[in-house]
C-alpha cells in the first residue's frame, strides 16, 4: 500500500486475502491513525532537519459531498453544499526538495 498510496485498499493490495488482512490490522483496537503516520512524520523531521530553511506551503480545498448520504457532513461556501475543508500542508526546502522525498526501493 505504501507504494500506491492513493490507490483504494482492494487496489493497493492485489488480492481478495491482502485486502482482508488490510482490512483487519487497521480495525484492530491498538491500531490508531497516529501510530500509523508516526513514521511518516518522524522522517519528515529528520528529512527537514537537513536543510537551513523550510517551506510549509498549505492551501484550502473543500471536499464537497451535497447528495451523498454521509453523516457528520458541515455547510461548505454556503449551506446547500455538504462536506468537509481539507487542509493539505507541503514540507519544500529552498532547494525545491519536497520534505520527505519518497524513496522507491
Amino acid at each position: 500500500m505504501g507504494s500506491a498510496p492513493t490507490d483504494s485498499i482492494p487496489t493497493a493490495c492485489g488480492s481478495l486475502a491482502a485486502t482482508l488482512a488490510a482490512y483487519r490490522l487497521l480495525d484492530h483496537e491498538h491500531i490508531t491513525w497516529e501510530s500509523i503516520l508516526a513514521p511518516h512524520f518522524q522522517r519528515s523531521l529528520e528529512r527537514a532537519g537537513e536543510h537551513r530553511i523550510v517551506l510549509a506551503l498549505q492551501d484550502t480545498t473543500e471536499l464537497d459531498f451535497k447528495g451523498k448520504t454521509i453523516g457528520r457532513l458541515g455547510p461548505l461556501s454556503y449551506e446547500a453544499q455538504r462536506g468537509m475543508y481539507l487542509h493539505p500542508a507541503y514540507l519544500v526546502s529552498l532547494e525545491h526538495v519536497l520534505l520527505p522525498e519518497q524513496t522507491r526501493g
